[in-house]
């Protein structure tokens, strides 16, 4: 009695491939599939009694094993336009970091930033990283004055000299009304009071929040 041919788990795969003659061009994986938790789709192929990602798979197949600390990234860079793609020339192997920030997630669109909210350019000088975030000093000390500012206005009429925590306002009859602030051009703070007019060159009307 004539017997059906036994598939290899490669010819199993391939099976289930759409045109993957063409190195340049996504491969798409026609079999199942599962979503991962960012709601992008990907292959997935059974050898066994394991379920694995048809990419990962792929890759292993034509490149060897892949480290366990490792992802697999589907490179925009290279043509590829589809997490279904299974071309392992469209293939990566790179840190999970470096995969997200490949992305389009929020985390690798904030990354890809150059100004914070209010254009003030990220550099060296002017940013410091709180919980993972970038943060703009010249925002911190606007933010700061602006704070200075609206607590105040309600006193300047009312009092010569106010003392809020690290704020200071100082109204003369003659010299007009002054702010100071505990605090330094950089956002850090000091023991000696600032002139904020004399040290920032700015009013309340040109302060930015």
């Amino acid at each position: 009695m004539a017997r059906w041919p036994v598939q290899t788990i490669e010819e199993n795969f391939w099976e289930k491939v759409g045109p993957h003659d063409d190195p340049t061009k996504c491969w798409l994986w026609l079999g199942g599939t599962v979503h991962n938790s960012g709601k992008l789709m990907y292959g997935r192929f059974r050898v066994g009694d394991a379920l694995i990602l048809a990419h990962r798979f792929s890759y292993a197949l034509r490149f060897g094993a892949i480290p366990e600390d490792m992802t697999i990234d589907h490179v925009k860079a290279r043509g590829c336009t589809s997490t279904l793609c299974v071309n392992p020339h469209h293939l990566e192997v790179v840190t999970n970091k470096v995969n997200v920030l490949r992305g389009d997630g929020p985390t690798a669109l904030n990354a890809k930033k150059t100004h914070c909210p209010q254009g003030h350019l990220y550099t060296e000088d002017n940013m410091y990283v709180y919980l993972n975030h970038r943060c703009c000093r010249r925002r911190v000390v606007n933010r700061k004055i602006t704070t200075a500012y609206c607590t105040f206005i309600a006193l300047m009429h009312q009092t010569e000299t106010a003392l809020i925590g690290d704020f200071k306002y100082h109204h003369s009859g003659t010299g007009g009304a002054g702010l100071y602030l505990k605090m330094r051009s950089d956002g850090t703070s000091t023991s000696d009071w600032v002139d904020i007019k004399a040290q920032y060159h700015i009013y309340p009307t040109e302060l930015d929040d």
